[in-house]
């Protein structure tokens, strides 16, 4: 079955080398060809919705970038195609992409993990969490259910001894302990000779006789049994962790759907494991850890041995459920906010080049704030020893509305703001001073000009008594320039209104031109901010 994929403009988007290659932030239709009964699709675990209007799919690409599949069943017949979603072409390239997630893992690994639907990041090395263990671990249920069920159709048996009163005509070869008791027993052992047996009228005695016994009670089947019902419990405490994240408020518009598609996989996939013990002998077992006999047959059985292979890594210490939203593959975080987690790194970088023999500290966010996506508190803090200068970069710094700001020093005059990145300076002997940067994923006119209007907001709404009162200016950090923006990206139109646009893309180096326009803003001579040896600001 071909699948003919197109975008908003009906232009189609043909699959090379077996890969889809799709854009981030698109929506796209997929058309079915005709056949018995109502198709079917899905994106990873998310089923798409069938348009009547268009007789096709829906196919909405959200903010992220990276790797899925897209299936389409229709009557019997099915196609899998394998999707790479790229970064929008008018922002980054593939290289520049790449080149921001390895900064990003380079400096805080599993930073790229959250909850969209590509695949990219690291797993942790104790725990993780929800959107992880549904990439890494649902793909391994069905081989695991095919596994027991093979254990089912063949299990292993555990041979008992007994020692039991038989007939002697049941005895097909006796053992030496029987033959000792016959000889002790001489009237017995006339019924060995029949002719001396019918002559004696002798009946049939019992002798006592080994017998083996099989039973499917074997410790590595309750074994089996045990890991099982675990993993169960696993898959049924992964659905409802990613069932409550698809509540959570902060999610994109198709983050949730990502959540509840993998609840609803976790669940049926704990479904189909606790079922699969009901209907087997495994059911009616005693569930039992492992034990050196049960250890000694799984690696000796190739059956029990794969069973125990996909079942471990559920209970794991890696895999380990924590109650986090925030690296195997995983999900990836929304690509906006990729963008800005880099954008904090690489002004940190620029300016550690231009404030050269300052002493760099970093402050982590509250409870892994900054990996969920938050990250109020974490700082960048450069200190100068030898007069105690200091320059802070602030992310997601809260700036509470007016009526709300009790005694905080800092507030907005209306409500409550969050810039992505503040720096504030403190010069030796001079006015304390702050500035703000955001991040704006954005390139095209429409979208630039929308976030102009947060940037006019923090300079005219936001105060920090101990740093001056107002903003002394602001700048929106992009990937790319639009031609159609060219005039906001001029260094003219940024000394003459004090905000204005910068390039800012991953993959090149350090930038000191930007590093000493942001000194420039703190309102200090240059000299200022070099070092003690009076020596300008390091350039390229």
């Amino acid at each position: 079955m071909s699948l003919q994929v197109r975008d908003a403009a009906g232009a189609d988007e043909r699959v090379v080398d077996g890969v889809l290659h799709l854009e981030e932030a698109r929506t796209y239709h997929v058309n079915a060809p005709p056949g018995a009964g109502a198709p079917r699709a899905w994106l990873g675990p998310r089923e798409l919705p069938w348009s009547e209007e268009r007789g096709s799919f829906t196919l909405d690409v959200g903010q992220w970038v990276g790797s899925a599949s897209l299936r389409v069943a229709h009557g019997a017949q099915e196609t899998v195609v394998a999707v790479e979603v790229a970064p929008r072409r008018e922002k980054l390239s593939e290289g520049a992409w790449l080149a921001l997630l390895a900064d990003l893992e380079a400096w805080s690994p599993g930073l790229a993990i959250g909850l969209e639907g590509g695949g990219v990041g690291t797993v942790q090395t104790e725990g993780t969490t929800a959107t992880v263990l549904a990439a890494a671990l649902l793909p391994l249920v069905p081989a695991l259910v095919r596994a027991v069920r093979a254990i089912a159709a063949a299990p292993r048996e555990l041979a008992t001894a007994t020692r039991e009163d038989v007939p002697l005509r049941a005895v097909r070869r006796a053992d030496r302990e029987t033959l000792h008791w016959l000889a002790r027993h001489p009237a017995a052992a006339c019924a060995v000779d029949p002719w001396l047996a019918a002559r004696a009228g002798q009946l049939d005695p019992y002798v006592p006789q080994d017998t083996t016994h099989e039973t499917i009670d074997h410790p590595v089947n309750r074994y089996i049994a045990w890991l099982v019902g675990r993993v169960a419990r696993v898959l049924g405490d992964l659905g409802g962790a990613l069932g409550r994240a698809a509540g959570n408020p902060r999610l994109q518009p198709d983050t949730a759907q990502w959540c509840r598609a993998r609840a609803r996989a976790a669940a049926g996939a704990a479904d189909e494991l606790s079922a699969t013990l009901r209907r087997t002998f495994l059911g009616s077992l005693t569930p039992t850890p492992a034990t050196e006999a049960a250890l000694l047959a799984v690696q000796d059985d190739p059956v029990y041995a794969r069973a125990h292979a996909l079942a471990r890594p559920f209970l794991s210490p890696r895999f380990r459920l924590r109650e986090s939203l925030d690296g195997g593959e995983a999900p990836v975080r929304p690509s906006f906010e990729l963008y800005e987690l880099w954008a904090l790194l690489a002004v940190q970088r620029a300016l550690a080049e231009a404030l050269d023999g300052w002493t760099w500290t970093w402050r982590q966010a509250p409870a892994s704030e900054l990996l969920a996506g938050f990250g109020a508190g974490a700082a960048f803090t450069a200190r100068r020893a030898e007069d105690g200068a200091r320059v802070v970069i602030r992310y997601n710094m809260t700036f509470p509305g007016y009526l709300a700001r009790g005694t905080s020093d800092r507030y907005s005059v209306s409500g409550e703001r969050r810039p992505d990145i503040v720096i504030s300076f403190e010069p030796p002997g001079g006015p304390r001073s702050w500035i703000c940067l955001d991040a704006k994923y954005r390139v095209r006119r429409e979208a630039l000009a929308d976030a102009f209007v947060s940037l006019h907001i923090y300079r005219d709404a936001l105060r920090w008594e101990t740093f001056g009162g107002t903003c002394r200016g602001g700048l929106l950090l992009a990937p790319a320039v639009d031609p159609e923006c060219q005039p906001w990206f001029a260094a003219e139109f940024r000394e003459r209104f004090g905000i204005g646009a910068w390039r800012l893309t991953p993959g090149e180096p350090p930038d000191l031109a930007l590093a000493r326009h942001i000194l420039a803003m703190a309102g200090e001579p240059a000299r200022a901010w070099a070092p003690a040896t009076g020596a300008p600001p390091r350039d390229a």
